[in-house]
């Protein structure tokens, strides 16, 4: 059975206290934000080991835990986050408690996640989707994100996708039809009915749809 790579976004609960470890949102010129950005985050993982954590265990929530579920129930899935604040992150990685969300960076998330993997904030395995979509370019991608984190991740992943040798096999992307960009062919929209079907609320119902992406795969 071939890898699959369970990617999916971040969780606005975390498994202890923020601190002060807030993304400057206010801040207008999005480089000096980024700056401002990495500087708290590191200055944090460089002081207070207390806090660091995998990063599977830095988060909170119905959607989490629906995540690591999936995971855990299949030996051959690797469980990823798209995270507004730490960049791309293996469940395994070393993470910390933030607050950085890209609904509320709004315009500038494409620009904050081009940072984010260009120039990373915290060690990791993979610092970029394209990354690691030309790593493991024959394995399998499933992606449960709201449309604003496709948004934010769409050049990276565009550039990921043309290192597949079959991207619409390779790839699925579980999110609504509010998305509407570059990488439509790939996503598969859930809905009211959808969400009864799986017990699932707004909150769970892209991972939990990404769940049963996996099941179909056999």
């Amino acid at each position: 059975m071939s890898t699959i790579h369970l990617i999916t976004t971040c969780a606005k609960r975390k498994a202890g206290p923020v601190h002060d470890t807030v993304f400057p949102y206010h801040t207008t010129d999005t480089e000096i934000a980024y700056q401002q950005w990495k500087s708290l985050v590191q200055s944090r993982f460089t002081t207070c080991n207390d806090d660091i954590k995998e990063t599977e265990n830095i988060y909170c929530s119905a959607h989490w835990s629906t995540a690591k579920s999936i995971a855990n129930s299949n030996s051959h899935i690797c469980l990823w986050v798209i995270s507004a604040g730490l960049g791309l992150r293996h469940s395994s990685d070393p993470a910390i408690p933030y607050d950085a969300t890209f609904t509320k960076i709004g315009r500038k998330s494409a620009s904050i996640w081009g940072m984010l993997t260009s120039d990373p904030i915290l060690p990791g395995k993979v610092p970029s989707l394209a990354e690691l979509f030309s790593m493991y370019r024959h394995d399998i991608f499933i992606i449960a994100a709201s449309p604003v984190y496709l948004n934010a991740v769409e050049d990276d992943l565009v550039k990921g996708v043309a290192y597949l040798p079959c991207p619409i096999k390779q790839l699925k992307i579980a999110s609504s039809a509010a998305y509407n960009g570059r990488l439509r062919e790939y996503v598969r929209c859930g809905g009211t009915r959808m969400m009864k079907d799986l017990n699932a609320n707004m909150t769970t119902l892209n991972i939990k749809h990404a769940g049963m992406l996996i099941h179909e795969l056999g």
